[in-house]
C-alpha cells in the first residue's frame, strides 16, 4: 500500500470527515490531507531512500491546545504507531471581522 494510502486510511479511522486536497464539506471538524513533497538521496546516482511529505489540516470552530487535545494526540499517535514521522502541530488562526467568528487550523506533516 503506498503511503497516501495508508496515511488517508489512519485518518479515516478517527472518524472525523476526510478528504484528499479538497473538502466537500463545511461542517467542522473536518480534515483535508494533501501532498508536499517528493525527495529521494542517491547513492551512485541510483535512488536510494525516497521520503514522501504529506500535509494533514485539522480545521475546528475553536482553538485547540496543541498539547493537550485528545483528538490531536490522537492522530499524530496513530500516524507514529504506523511508522511515519510527523511534525509537530502548528496553529493558524483567522478571524472574520464582520461576524467575530474564529476558524481554527492546525497542520502537521507526515513524512513517509
Amino acid at each position: 500500500m503506498s503511503s497516501k494510502k495508508e496515511i488517508y486510511e489512519i485518518l479515516k479511522k478517527t472518524n472525523i470527515p476526510v478528504s484528499y486536497n479538497e473538502s466537500t464539506t463545511s461542517v467542522l471538524p473536518k480534515m483535508v490531507m494533501s501532498f508536499v513533497s517528493n525527495v529521494s538521496s542517491r547513492l551512485s546516482n541510483k535512488k536510494h531512500n525516497r521520503y514522501l511529505r504529506y500535509q494533514v489540516m485539522y480545521y475546528s470552530d475553536r482553538a485547540l491546545d496543541v498539547e493537550t487535545d485528545a483528538t490531536l494526540i490522537n492522530i499524530e499517535t496513530l500516524l507514529e504507531e504506523r511508522g511515519f514521522i510527523t511534525t509537530d502541530w502548528m496553529e493558524i488562526t483567522d478571524i472574520d471581522i464582520d461576524s467575530e467568528i474564529g476558524s481554527y487550523d492546525y497542520l502537521i506533516e507526515v513524512i513517509g
